[in-house]
């Protein structure tokens, strides 16, 4: 079975009220700690799509739960990224200044390495919501060698489903600061603040959005992962 990207952009948008739920995940993404609970909830719903299951449903129906699966989460990816900051503190004191070319090849390397690496640890890590498991490289390597090709389409519809929002984006963001200067131009000072955080509510949730439809696709790979299932098993 392929990867249906189609269904992965309708995801967010589909029963139960689509656009509310996303609104309101994205405006909880804008608040800091209320945050870990949409990233627990799309956690929760990669690992829903893991187990066969595509619904949705409420973001605060877990609430208390979806907050410690989205600190949890935060914690793995920050432990994650440690490595990515190194290796380019490295990389920059090493050949910044000394050897600007091969600088530029080793990070550019290293950044589209570092666009698959955390596509890969969010399906280890949904399956059991443990922080190390965003760390587990060991089960990182088997799930691409199981079918590196199939991740790679995982990861390059990813990449295509972040494009197709940003420029859904784009003209309502870029519109909210235009008024908002404009409001500023025109005296209107109290409506430019207005118009700013209308522009960062759309962001955030078109963002969210963005995260749902990611997630479905990473859950339609896993689904029929041989190895993702079989961890799955274990865990029961």
């Amino acid at each position: 079975m392929s990867l249906d990207l189609v269904g992965a952009l309708k995801a967010p948008w589909q029963k139960d009220c689509g656009f509310a739920r996303i609104f309101l995940g994205g405006l909880c993404m804008m608040i800091p700690f209320l945050a870990f609970v949409p990233m627990g909830y799309l956690a929760e719903y990669l690992n829903k799509l893991i187990n066969g299951k595509e619904e949705l449903g409420n973001i605060f129906q877990h609430g208390s739960k979806s907050f410690v699966i989205g600190a949890k989460m935060f914690l793995g990816f920050v432990l994650l990224n440690i490595p990515y900051f190194l290796i380019y503190g490295i990389l920059v004191f090493a050949l910044s200044e000394k050897h600007p070319i091969l600088y530029l090849g080793l990070i550019s390397l290293l950044s589209l390495v570092w666009c698959v690496i955390p596509v890969i640890m969010m399906l280890s890590f949904a399956t059991d919501f443990k922080i190390l498991s965003a760390v587990d490289f060991d089960r990182a390597v088997k799930i691409i060698k199981e079918n590196p090709v199939k991740i790679f389409v995982a990861v390059l519809l990813s990449i295509v489903i972040s494009i197709v929002y940003s420029l859904l984006l784009a003209i309502p963001y870029i519109a909210s600061f235009a008024f908002a200067g404009i409001a500023v131009g025109m005296g209107l000072y109290l409506l430019a603040p207005v118009f700013v955080i209308a522009g960062l509510a759309i962001l955030f949730t078109i963002t969210f959005a963005m995260c749902v439809s990611i997630y479905n696709i990473l859950g339609q790979f896993a689904r029929e992962s041989q190895y993702i299932q079989a961890i799955k098993q274990e865990l029961v």
